[in-house]
């Protein structure tokens, strides 16, 4: 969403006669749960370094209106390729109210790391979310944003397992939505299982549809190798198919294997993972999971 906000947003500087204003949901934004630095890294997709100019503000007063927990905050530095173009710019933060930080633990003149995700944009840009402070932590945290997101979508998975594509197919499920998913589904041949038990092969229903609703989500194809991270179906088919794999994240090339094991907390992989061989999480597996 980072990366489509960023390009939204400078397609819409280069209309400046027409003033569009965006309100994006704040996942997460009503939740009063004193939130952990890898929780606001994974869900923020705008990260900067920025020093607080004045309390109770805002740069639009008329769409966001001041209180007690609005700042108006000048951008230094980009930490994600999202913020670049905000650089040098003031906009309006709102503190969420699940921050460790009280509203009134910001003053003016102080200097945080803001991980935020849009609130709104028209003239200026408004974001809401959570401040830390500039420490080796918060930096090292900000620079594994990807294997900390990775890691996130690994303990979600319900089964994760390596293998190749030996069949594809059309799967009979009526779907009478507006943008029909043309259901297939691909038999896998599972060369390791890195969490969960799986059988040697397995089934995968996904979606095949163009359509921007599930244009992001992976495709396959017979004879095509990598590692799935796998969720049972649930609701979405009824119970009609196992597994689905509809997260851009839920398919990896061959090459991140290592780098999932890792995740995973698997210390001794080779043999002992094979063909329906539960893995044994170790450490960063243990963390994996504490990331609620």
């Amino acid at each position: 969403m980072g990366e489509w906000f960023g390009r939204y947003a400078a397609a819409q500087r280069r209309r400046p006669s027409c003033t569009f204003v965006l309100f994006l949901l704040l996942v997460g934004a009503g939740c009063h749960n004193r939130r952990t630095l890898k929780r606001s890294v994974i869900e923020a997709n705008l990260i900067f370094q920025g020093t607080v100019r004045r309390i109770g503000a805002s740069t639009m007063p008329d769409i966001v209106a001041p209180a007690s927990n609005t700042y108006i905050v000048e951008i230094s530095k980009s930490l994600t390729p999202s913020a670049d173009e905000f650089t040098g710019q003031s906009v309006t933060f709102r503190l969420n109210p699940g921050s460790g930080r009280k509203p009134d633990a910001l003053r003016a003149g102080d200097s945080f790391v803001f991980l935020v995700r849009p609130l709104v944009y028209a003239d200026s840009l408004a974001v809401a979310g959570d401040v830390a402070g500039s420490t080796i932590q918060v930096f090292t945290s900000v620079q594994n944003r990807a294997d900390l997101i990775l890691q996130e979508r690994l303990r979600m998975s319900d089964l994760v397992v390596s293998g190749s594509v030996t069949n594809v197919e059309r799967y009979a499920l009526v779907d009478e939505s507006e943008h029909k998913p043309d259901w297939q589904q691909a038999r896998i041949a599972v060369t390791t299982t890195e969490k969960g038990r799986s059988p040697r092969t397995l089934e995968v229903v996904f979606p095949a549809s163009k359509s921007f609703i599930w244009t992001r989500s992976p495709k396959f194809a017979v004879g095509q190798q990598g590692i799935w991270l796998l969720q049972h179906t649930r609701d979405l088919v009824k119970g009609q198919a196992p597994y689905t794999a509809l997260h851009p994240l839920d398919f990896q090339s061959s090459e991140q294997l290592g780098r999932i094991r890792r995740l995973l907390g698997i210390k001794n992989p080779p043999g002992g993972y094979q063909n329906g061989t539960p893995a044994s999480p170790g450490k960063a597996g243990k963390e994996a999971e504490a990331i609620k």
